[in-house]
């Protein structure tokens, strides 16, 4: 996973410099948006990666989704709300999905592409913290076989969580007449779906442990009398188009009850429709964490015109609960950056030159084959207030060998203003901290272990939760601080 503070490119991730007004060499040399780089620092970039198959729905639903938060900037009581567009490429296709759904018609299939796709770029603010929202909308053909995923959408390296599509509907419609067995397979076996996400993973050397999925049931209007809950919750959605003049604010916190009750509702419908039982388990075999919603784009079938590629429906776009995946991968980054772990190192040791060690070996290292790498482990150096490696790395061999503050200060100031408080904290050191006495009383009373060996009083005494090494079983203590409810 890159750095959580690392600017990529989005169309190749490639690192981008804070002067970058074009991908640099190395990279593919897409000329970026005026200010991108900049404007991601307060408004991170978010990535929505939605893989399926053909005809499955995904791009009405990113089409529904856009459109929504568009009609919402529009809602009474979303003042604050805004939604920019930062390219032209951009401005046409939110244009192209405007008139569509303005003419009650529906999209075009998304044409095959074999090279990497440009993202429709957006900002926005107002209904959630800040976000650059990066859009790819590839076509179900870059997931029928595992070798072109990669190439079709490496964004997937950068995304924490992806949207897995399905439509239960075509999972087990019969084949159309004169559909070939062999391409009916194709765009239904979802194990076939999760193995290109797993290769073009490990093609993109990106790591699936700790990331997120979301299950999208699509075209939920074609449920029927199978899951009355979940139609009488797209029916009830607040955000729908015909609740336009609704006073109900929007909120993440608001809606996090109820995503969380309904999650299980779909979970229990999907576990009895072809193949879903066996990608949901898929996922949580490499430690992927799974939540699943129900949506609709919209809402009836599409009519196919005198034009190949033309359709309509006879009414408005439905669009109900289409923003529910969006708040799922807030919800799951939200979650993911509570559950972080800092190893904070003081690169000092008593002697001035490296670790604190323990039977010949370093302690950081001995930390790091206990801790949960899983959570986002990142290590940190006391005095400095960028990281010294990219979550899930090791920390480093051994310190340069140069002075530094012992101080907190510069990491935890920032992490207490993120919402939520960022993760939890492992400090390591055989020294006095100068200024940890700052945060006894604050919110990192809990969230902070000082781990020593040292045997000298006014080092144990420091901090209230400190945990004195003298053996390896010791570090075993570290690891259920660490432990979800301690």
């Amino acid at each position: 996973m890159k750095p959580v503070d690392q600017i990529t490119c989005p169309v190749c991730q490639t690192p981008l410099s804070d002067a970058a007004r074009v991908c640099p060499d190395g990279g593919c040399g897409y000329r970026l948006p005026e200010g991108y780089v900049a404007g991601c620092r307060e408004a991170p970039p978010l990535p929505i990666a939605a893989i399926g198959y053909s005809g499955h729905g995904k791009t009405h639903l990113l089409a529904a989704m856009v459109l929504t938060i568009r009609e919402l900037t529009l809602r009474p009581w979303a003042e604050e709300a805004t939604l920019e567009v930062l390219d032209d490429q951009t401005r046409a296709k939110l244009q192209d999905w405007i008139d569509h759904a303005d003419n009650n018609q529906a999209l075009p299939p998304t044409e095959f592409r074999p090279e990497r796709p440009t993202p429709m770029i957006l900002r926005v603010a107002g209904l959630f913290p800040p976000r650059t929202l990066l859009v790819y909308d590839v076509a179900g053909q870059s997931f029928h076989d595992m070798t072109k995923a990669d190439q079709c959408l490496p964004a997937l390296r950068d995304a924490q969580t992806v949207w897995f599509v399905l439509s239960p509907h075509d999972l087990e419609r019969p084949p159309d007449e004169g559909e070939t067995p062999s391409a009916d397979r194709r765009s239904r076996d979802l194990m076939f779906l999760f193995g290109a996400y797993k290769t073009a993973m490990s093609k993109l050397e990106a790591k699936l442990e700790g990331r997120s999925a979301v299950v999208v049931v699509a075209k939920g209007d074609k449920l029927g009398d199978k899951a009355p809950d979940l139609r009488d919750y797209l029916d009830s959605d607040p955000l729908r188009a015909e609740a336009a003049e609704s006073s109900e604010r929007f909120s993440l916190k608001s809606c996090e009850e109820g995503l969380r009750q309904m999650s299980l509702k779909v979970e229990d419908y999907v576990g009895r429709v072809r193949d879903v039982r066996n990608l949901v388990g898929l996922l949580r075999k490499e430690r992927i964490e799974v939540a699943f919603c129900v949506t609709s784009a919209l809402g009836k079938d599409a009519v196919p015109g005198l034009q190949a590629g033309d359709a309509s429906v006879d009414a408005p776009w439905a669009r109900q609960r289409v923003l529910d995946p969006m708040i799922w991968t807030l919800l799951q980054e939200k979650q993911r950056s509570a559950a972080q772990v800092h190893l904070i190192l003081d690169p000092g040791g008593e002697g001035g030159v490296g670790y604190p060690a323990l039977g010949g070996r370093g302690l950081p290292e001995l930390l790091w084959e206990r801790l949960p790498r899983h959570q986002g482990l990142r290590t940190w150096m006391l005095g400095e207030a960028g990281a010294a490696t990219a979550p899930g790395q090791p920390p480093p061999g051994q310190p340069l060998a140069k002075c530094r503050c012992r101080l907190l200060g510069p990491l935890l100031e920032p992490w207490s203003q993120a919402e939520p408080l960022g993760g939890r904290v492992v400090l390591v050191t055989n020294q006095l901290v100068l200024d940890l006495e700052d945060f006894r009383s604050g919110p990192w009373a809990k969230r902070l272990l000082l781990v020593t060996t040292s045997d000298r009083p006014e080092v144990r005494e420091q901090w209230p939760q400190v945990k004195l090494i003298r053996t390896v079983e010791d570090l075993g203590e570290v690891t259920r601080f660490l432990s979800p409810g301690h």
